[in-house]
C-alpha cells in the first residue's frame, strides 16, 4: 500500500506539474497572440525616390504611436522601383505602393481600383561627375533639348566639347535608371524621349547607385537623380542648371520646384487598392504623411512639401 501510495503521489505530482506548465504556456502563448493582434502592420514598397522619405516618416510615426497612443505599429518599407510599387499595390501584395511618376495607361487598365495620393513634389536633378575638379569654375548650363540630345541615340553628342567649346574635352558617359524606375519614366516623359535612350546608357537600379557612379567618373558621366540626392555641397558632382527656353537657366531646389520654374519636376504618390478611408490603419498613416508633421519630414529629406 505504501508503494502504491507513493506511486499515486508521484503521478499526481507529475500531472500537476504538467497542468501548471501547460497553463503557463497557454497564458504566454495567449499573451503573444494578443500582442500580435495589437500590432498594426503596414507593408509598403516601390519607388526608390520615395523610399528614404517614407521610411523616415514611418519610423517617426511608429515612435509617436507607441509614446502617445500606447500602440505598436510595424511598418515595413522596401524599394524595387515605381513599377514594382504599382504592381504590388494593384495585386494587393502590399498595403501601399510608392510611385515617383503618374500611372501608365496600361497600369490604369490593369488596376482600375488603384487610388493615387500625392504626398510631395520632386525635381529630377541632372548631375555630372566632378572628381578632381574637372568642372570647377565652369557654369554647367543645359537646355532641355541639350539633355534630350545627350541621352538620345545617334544624337551626335559624344563629347562634352560637342555641346560647348568651353566644356572639358571628355567623352560623355551616360548613366540612367532601369526600366522599373519611376525616375526614368518621368525623366523620359518630361524630355519627350520615351524609349529613345542610347543603348550605351548604363542602367542602374537606384538613385544612390547613379549618384555614386557619377561621383567616380572623373568628369565624364552624366546622370539623373531625385532632388534629395543632389547635394550642392558634394564636390564630386556638378549640378546642371536647366532651361526650357535657352535664356534663363534654373538650378533644382525646393523653391524652384515649388514655384514651377525648374522644368524637370514631378509629383510623388502613395498608391492604395481602393480609397485609403476604407482601411483605418492605412488611412491613419497616410493622414500622418499629409499632416504638417509628415510634410516637415518631406522637406527635411530634401523633397518639396505640398
Amino acid at each position: 500500500m505504501e508503494k502504491k501510495g507513493i506511486i499515486a503521489l508521484v503521478i499526481i505530482g507529475v500531472l500537476a506539474a504538467a497542468f501548471i506548465t501547460w497553463t503557463a504556456v497557454g497564458i504566454i502563448y495567449g499573451e503573444e497572440l494578443l500582442e500580435e493582434e495589437d500590432v498594426e502592420d503596414i507593408n509598403i514598397a516601390g519607388s526608390t525616390t520615395c523610399l528614404p522619405v517614407i521610411s523616415a516618416i514611418a519610423e517617426h510615426f511608429e515612435d509617436r504611436m507607441e509614446d502617445k497612443e500606447d500602440e505598436i505599429w510595424d511598418i515595413s518599407v522596401g524599394g524595387g522601383g515605381s513599377s514594382v510599387g504599382v504592381k504590388q499595390a494593384g495585386q494587393a501584395l502590399v498595403d501601399i505602393g510608392m510611385a515617383s511618376r503618374d500611372l501608365k495607361s496600361s497600369e490604369e487598365s490593369a488596376y482600375p481600383d488603384l487610388v493615387k495620393t500625392k504626398f510631395a513634389l520632386d525635381g529630377i536633378a541632372i548631375i555630372v561627375g566632378n572628381e578632381g575638379g574637372v568642372w570647377d569654375g565652369l557654369d554647367l548650363n543645359l537646355t532641355e533639348s541639350d539633355i534630350a540630345n545627350i541621352y538620345k541615340a545617334e544624337s551626335g553628342y559624344t563629347n562634352w566639347n560637342d555641346i560647348d567649346s568651353s566644356y572639358p574635352d571628355v567623352d560623355i558617359f551616360l548613366i540612367g535608371r532601369d526600366s522599373n524606375s519611376g525616375t526614368r519614366a518621368s525623366f523620359e516623359e518630361l524630355l519627350g524621349i520615351e524609349g529613345e535612350c542610347d543603348s550605351s546608357m548604363q542602367e542602374l537600379n537606384s538613385n544612390g547607385a547613379v549618384l555614386s557612379t557619377v561621383e567616380g567618373s572623373n568628369g565624364a558621366a552624366i546622370g539623373y537623380v531625385g532632388l534629395g540626392y543632389a547635394d550642392e555641397d558634394n564636390d564630386d558632382i556638378k549640378i546642371v542648371q536647366v532651361s526650357d527656353d535657352g535664356i534663363e537657366y534654373i538650378a533644382p531646389s525646393i523653391a524652384t520646384v515649388k514655384d514651377g520654374t525648374y522644368p524637370i519636376s514631378r509629383s510623388l504618390y502613395l498608391l492604395t487598392l481602393g480609397d485609403p478611408s476604407e482601411d483605418d490603419t492605412i488611412e491613419e498613416f497616410i493622414d500622418y504623411v499629409l499632416s504638417s508633421t509628415g510634410q516637415a519630414y518631406v522637406a527635411e529629406e530634401g523633397f518639396v512639401p505640398l
